[in-house]
């Protein structure tokens, strides 16, 4: 299932059946059944989801994008991380501390009102070492709505001290 969160939304009939087939010696092992059971019976019998279902399923639950992939790496637009690649002078956020992921998503008071309303379970939880909160869909939504606001609102601020 390595990767499925990235390849589970494009598995077709015929890459569907060849998971199946996969799945189906290892289910006929664990069911203790004959060759001739169908591979359809297969999972309800062992009660395991079959495999294109299960590839899917993690596939839906992780839908990273642009905006969450750059909060979850910090690897994105945060001053500090691009003046250490020598792509960007400054390294203080508009606040004028430095712009790390770590400070935009926990303490930065320019996205306060954003994390209040999208990010109070994430960090009770302490996301930063337990991404285990990333696994309940309400979260991800959450997370997901936080990161594009918040990269959002950067972009508009960003905008407006260039004109000035």
């Amino acid at each position: 299932m390595y990767g499925a969160e990235v390849w589970g939304e494009l598995v077709n009939q015929i890459h569907r059946n060849k998971l199946l087939s996969l799945q189906r010696s290892i289910l006929i092992i664990v069911s203790k059944a004959y060759r001739t059971v169908s591979t359809d019976a297969l999972p309800v019998i062992t009660g395991i989801l079959p495999i294109d279902l299960k590839a899917r399923e993690r596939s839906q639950i992780y839908q990273w994008n642009y905006n969450v992939t750059q909060i979850l790496t910090g690897h994105g637009d945060f001053y500090n991380k691009l003046a250490s690649f020598k792509l960007h002078d400054r390294v203080t956020c508009e606040c004028g501390e430095i712009d790390e992921v770590e400070h935009v998503v926990l303490n930065c008071p320019l996205y306060d009102d954003i994390r209040i309303n999208y990010l109070e379970s994430a960090i009770v939880q302490n996301w930063r070492t337990n991404l285990n909160f990333l696994t309940n869909k309400e979260n991800i939504k959450q997370f997901t709505e936080f990161a594009k606001l918040t990269l959002k609102r950067r972009k508009k601020l960003r905008e407006c001290e260039l004109t000035q």
